[in-house]
């Protein structure tokens, strides 16, 4: 628990801002804080120094030995953050397992929005059109410059 945690105690840090990444710090500096809420628990700020810097962490219940800090994951112990990095990664694995259904259910939503309102068809094949208008005028625009091309260099021709 948290409230074991004296200045240089080894705490293990998870970022998960943009990808999952482990840290292990020290304890710098920390101080409890009356909970208003759990007198009984006490609210803890506690510096964490690591090799790439130093995080705080405040307002952390003392009856804790894992927490979530917005991004990171704070723990006393790797054993903590062995079930939180299984959860995130199962979670993310259950995530891609179900891509398939979420474009298919896209698909039907589409198909169901459409049959509410017929207007979303002329839409759709409005826009249809205006993409394979664009398509051909590049073409035509590449051709243009070709033929241009040569009648100013007619000797690469």
């Amino acid at each position: 628990m948290f409230s074991g945690l004296k200045q240089n105690s080894l705490v293990y840090i998870l970022d998960k801002s943009n990808s999952v990444t482990f840290k292990t710090g020290t304890v710098a500096r920390i101080n409890s804080k009356y909970n208003q809420l759990n007198p009984m628990d006490a609210l803890l700020d506690i510096t964490v120094n690591t090799t790439d810097g130093n995080y705080s962490f405040e307002k952390i219940p003392s009856s804790l030995s894992i927490a979530n800090y917005g991004t990171m994951v704070l723990s006393d112990s790797k054993e903590s953050l062995i079930t939180d990095v299984e959860a995130t990664m199962k979670n993310s694995q259950t995530i891609i397992d179900s891509v398939d259904y979420h474009k298919k259910l896209i698909e039907d939503c589409s198909a169901v929005l459409e049959k509410l309102n017929p207007s979303l068809i002329k839409e759709r094949e409005t826009e249809e059109r205006m993409c394979k208008l664009e398509d051909k005028i590049t073409g035509m625009e590449d051709k243009l410059a070709s033929i241009y091309n040569k009648l100013i260099n007619p000797e690469n021709v």
